[in-house]
C-alpha cells in the first residue's frame, strides 16, 4: 500500500492561519472517526464470522482429545512400552504428556485467606508474601494543598496523643518521603459535537 505523502507545515502567523487548521484537524479528526468504526464494525463481524466456523472444531477436537487421554491413561504400558518415554509417533502425529510447571493451589473447600491463616497458625508466616506500593488514591485524597500529608503524632512510648479526644496530627511535606503531586495540561481540538454527521468546518 502506497504511504500517504507527508505535507511541511508551517508555522502559524495570524488568526486566519490558526481558524484553517482547527477546520482542518476537525475535518481530519471526523474522517479518522468514520474509517475508525467502519474498521471496527468489520472486524466484529469478521470475528463473528470466524468464531462461528472454530467452534464446532473446538468443540470436536476437545471432545476427542478427552477421549483419547481416557485411552492413553489407561493402556500408557501398552502404549510407551520404555518407562523412560513420555511421548510416541503415530503416524503423522505426535502423542505424549507433557509434564507442566510446578503450582501452589488451595485443596478443595479452602479459600486462599483460610489458607494464610493457617500458615500463620502452623509458623509458616515466611511463605505469605506481603507486596507493599504506593496507595496513590489514597495520597491524591490526603494531600488537599498538593505539598502535605498528615501523620498521627506519638509520644515517645509510642503512644498516640489525643487532644479533646480525638488524636492529633502533624503536617508533612511529600518530597520529605521522595513524592510530588503533578498535574499535566494538553492541547486539544475536538468536534462540539459526538455525532460526526453534524460537524460544521466554518471559521468562528
Amino acid at each position: 500500500m502506497a504511504k500517504s505523502p507527508r505535507i511541511k507545515l508551517l508555522p502559524l502567523a495570524t488568526r486566519a492561519d490558526f481558524n484553517e487548521q482547527v477546520i482542518a484537524i476537525l475535518e481530519l479528526e471526523v474522517r479518522r472517526r468514520q474509517i475508525t468504526a467502519e474498521r471496527d464494525a468489520k472486524l466484529l463481524a469478521i470475528n463473528k464470522e470466524y468464531d462461528a466456523r472454530l467452534a464446532p472444531l473446538n468443540s470436536d477436537i476437545k471432545g476427542r482429545m478427552a477421549l483419547a487421554k481416557d485411552y492413553a491413561d489407561a493402556n500408557s504400558t501398552e502404549l510407551l512400552p520404555k518407562k523412560e518415554a513420555r511421548s510416541f509417533t503415530h503416524g503423522l502425529a505426535r502423542v505424549g504428556w507433557r509434564t507442566g510447571q510446578r503450582t501452589v493451589e488451595t485443596r478443595y473447600g479452602v479459600n486462599v485467606a483460610q489458607a494464610i491463616k493457617s500458615l500463620h497458625d502452623l509458623g509458616l508466616s515466611a511463605f505469605i508474601r506481603v507486596k507493599e506500593e504506593l496507595n496513590k488514591e489514597a495520597i491524591l485524597e490526603g494531600c488537599t494543598d498538593d505539598k502535605t500529608l498528615n501523620r498521627v503524632v506519638c509520644d515517645p512510648a509510642g503512644n498516640v496523643v489525643l487532644q479533646d479526644g480525638q488524636p492529633v496530627t502533624e503536617a508533612v511535606h511529600i518530597s520529605a518521603a521522595g513524592l510530588k503531586i503533578s498535574q499535566g495540561e494538553s492541547f486539544y481540538v475536538e468536534p462540539a459535537s459526538k455525532d460526526a454527521s453534524t460537524l460544521k468546518t466554518e471559521a468562528a
